[in-house]
């Protein structure tokens, strides 16, 4: 019985019928190695067991890179406007003063890159990017929470409400930072339970990334990432316009442009810009104020605007200063050194809430000259034109 099991019959009468055995080549078992659709199957079965477990966080990441791509691009869009316009009519750069405001576009950015590449990671189900998952959803959504509530966004209102302030003597205190944390938290917390309930699940051995998510990293990189860190570290290090568009403005009259010979406690925070005095299309006009971190700081504002351009020498100074403000409260001829025939006019207009104070005289060499202030006294009105030279 026990031959007959390991050895084939015709070999066992061989062995019966001959003197000398024949040799035996067992016959190799079959079907050891598995087949090439075998193969395929398992690693199909693999990458369906993956895809199931892990697909869903994937999307997930996904979402959450798009919502703070979003970010990014918006706060970067509004404090690029702000900068503009700041430094337009105010002669304030911004971005160069208030750096940590400033970087939160960068910041975003970056971390929208970050999130971008982990939500490719975590598709190849490892532990690497199981941590790395884990710690981006976990420091990312919290660094940038408590960045914008604690720093950017108390300092966003500051500035947004001191130029509007500066600009129409309103402080609206709705101004804010266009981040949505509700839509956030929906999206985080269900992230981050997902990700703790499928630790075990992340076992598979890491990977490198494939050449269709560098592609997409690296496009991304090029229009989010790039744009936002350039243009901010641009404004950064780009000169200030000490000059304030002076030999701008001189360039396009034929009068001279009066200034202060030293502004004080005073800067310019409106341009050297074209403006209309007197029916003259070719005046000039520039603003002084305190400095706009002062303002920030919650320093009163001492703004005063001085107009100026050149005049015939025939022109009616008289005339001018009763018909310059409409229903004066009191016009008063005065005695000033610094004017054409020592003869300049004071007036005074009576508001509800505030009193308006005017100065108007002519130059030497006939450039008429008139400042406004709502918060000069007629004395610094004067102390301020004997400065103008």
């Amino acid at each position: 019985m026990l031959i007959s099991r390991n050895w084939p019959p015709g070999i066992i009468n061989q062995l019966l019928t001959t003197e000398q055995p024949p040799a035996y080549i067992p016959t190799p078992p079959q079907n050891l190695t598995p087949s090439s659709s075998e193969i395929s199957t398992t690693s199909e079965t693999t990458t369906d067991q993956k895809s199931k477990k892990i697909h869903s966080i994937s999307i997930l990441f996904f979402i959450i890179t798009t919502l703070f791509t979003l970010y990014s691009i918006n706060i970067f869009a509004v404090l690029v406007i702000l900068h503009t316009v700041m430094e337009n009519t105010m002669s304030f750069a911004f971005i160069k003063h208030y750096p940590a405001l400033s970087v939160s576009g960068v910041i975003t950015s970056l971390m929208s890159f970050i999130l971008f590449y982990t939500a490719f990671k975590v598709r190849e189900g490892s532990r690497f990017s199981f941590w790395l998952a884990l710690s981006t959803i976990l420091i990312f959504p919290t660094t940038l929470t408590l960045y914008v509530m604690l720093i950017a966004q108390p300092l966003y209102k500051q500035i947004v409400n001191a130029a509007l302030k500066a600009d129409s003597g309103m402080a609206p205190n709705h101004a804010s930072l266009p981040i949505d944390y509700t839509s956030a938290l929906l999206l985080y917390i269900p992230t981050l339970i997902l990700l703790l309930i499928s630790y075990k699940q992340f076992h598979f051995d890491t990977e490198a990334i494939s050449k269709r998510a560098k592609i997409w990293l690296s496009i991304f990189f090029a229009i989010i990432v790039i744009p936002i860190t350039g243009v901010t570290l641009f404004n950064m290090v780009k000169p200030e316009d000490t000059d304030f568009g002076y030999r701008k403005a001189q360039s396009t009259v034929s009068y001279h442009i009066y200034k202060p010979e030293s502004y004080q406690d005073l800067t310019p925070t409106i341009k050297f810009e074209q403006s209309i005095l007197a029916g003259h299309k070719d005046a000039i006009q520039i603003g002084y104020d305190v400095s706009f971190p002062q303002l920030i700081k919650g320093s009163p504002s001492r703004l005063i605007i001085v107009k100026e351009v050149g005049v015939d020498a025939q022109f009616n100074l008289d005339s001018f200063a009763k018909t310059a403000v409409k229903n004066p409260t009191a016009v008063q001829q005065i005695d000033f050194p610094a004017a054409k025939n020592h003869r300049a006019y004071l007036i005074e207009k009576k508001l509800t809430t505030s009193t308006f104070d005017y100065f108007s005289y002519i130059t030497a060499d006939n450039v008429l000259i008139y400042l406004i202030s709502p918060t000069f006294s007629p004395d610094d009105l004067m102390r301020f034109a004997s400065m103008l030279h």
